[in-house]
């Protein structure tokens, strides 16, 4: 049925976009916060408080992720 096929194709561009959005939101702040920490000079030195919190950061997106992982693995299953 083309109106069935349609619907389908519908559905999955709407499930790419937000799982696209899902990712990308958390693996922006990962790559920021991780240039920031490679891009510091003397002239330029973060604090170690600074430092802490920007890996805070990079960990709890990273986590987030794996959460989005697991949920699609079981959603697979």
């Amino acid at each position: 049925n083309w109106k069935a096929a349609q619907e389908a194709d519908r559905v999955k561009e709407e499930f790419f976009a937000l799982v696209s959005h899902e990712l990308r939101t958390p693996l922006s702040s990962i790559v920021g916060y991780v240039e920031l920490l490679l891009e510091e000079t003397e002239e330029e030195s973060l604090t170690e408080d600074e430092r802490m919190r920007f890996l805070e950061i990079v960990d709890r997106n990273a986590r987030r992720l794996q959460r989005l992982v697991r949920i699609g693995e079981h959603g697979a299953e």
